[in-house]
């Protein structure tokens, strides 16, 4: 069930994040193993990454757990630490397309019945973010849509897959 759950996690991101512009780069959710066993292997990565080319690094700028209902944003200060100490260079990220993409993921993150922390430098997390405005929550009836479809096609799979 929690495996279901983190793919279903994961393909909301996918759709929400599709269109949000990042420059060089493209937001993605790693999927789960097939198997979390039990939800201690339910660690999804959130990734920037390189778009058409592929030139240019990976960076891992958070984590969701469906299993803890927990999940983790680094600040852009904390992603340009990263990346100076990393590549010797800075990430070239626009702050204003990162502050915008921290608020859509953490707005897709709460969708999800997550609690959302936002890491700093200093590496601790931040007080939780507060909630988003129900207008800010990942695009309102159609997310909530689009949610359900994915919980319901899951609950189906699972009925059929557990008669075997």
């Amino acid at each position: 069930m929690v495996s279901t759950h983190a793919v279903g996690l994961s393909e909301m991101f996918r759709l929400a994040m599709a269109k949000m512009p990042l420059g060089a780069y493209r937001a993605e959710m790693t999927a789960p193993e097939e198997s979390t066993a039990g939800g201690a292997r339910a660690l999804q990565h959130i990734r920037l990454v390189p778009r058409a080319d592929g030139s240019g690094h990976v960076l891992v700028v958070g984590n969701a757990n469906v299993s803890t209902a927990t999940a983790e944003l680094k600040t852009l200060e904390v992603v340009e630490d990263m990346c100076l100490e990393r590549f010797k260079e800075p990430s070239g990220i626009d702050p204003t397309l990162y502050a915008a993409f921290l608020d859509e993921a953490q707005a897709v993150l709460q969708n999800f019945s997550l609690s959302v922390h936002r890491v700093g430098r200093a590496s601790r997390p931040s007080e939780p973010s507060p909630s988003l405005p129900a207008s800010r929550r990942g695009g309102g009836v159609a997310v909530g849509f689009l949610r359900g479809a994915i919980v319901a096609t899951a609950a189906v799979a699972w009925f059929f897959l557990s008669r075997r």
